[in-house]
């Protein structure tokens, strides 16, 4: 049976490896919400002449 002090350490070590994140969900996070941040990519439209002149089929794109 390791002694005390060991097995502090050890309990420590195990806490602080779950608790921090990998880097695989730093990058689903951080990706996730630059989608919601103002200026990001995500949120600008597109500005090329074929995807302002795709309407989409039905009766809302005739009318239009």
């Amino acid at each position: 049976m390791p002694d005390l002090a060991t097995l502090a350490l050890f309990c420590a070590a195990t806490l602080a490896i779950l608790l921090v994140p990998g880097p695989a969900v730093v990058f689903i996070v951080s990706r996730s919400t630059s989608a919601w941040r103002p200026g990001s990519p995500a949120r600008r439209p597109d500005p090329s002449p074929r995807a302002q002149a795709v309407r989409p089929a039905g009766p809302a794109g005739a009318s239009g």
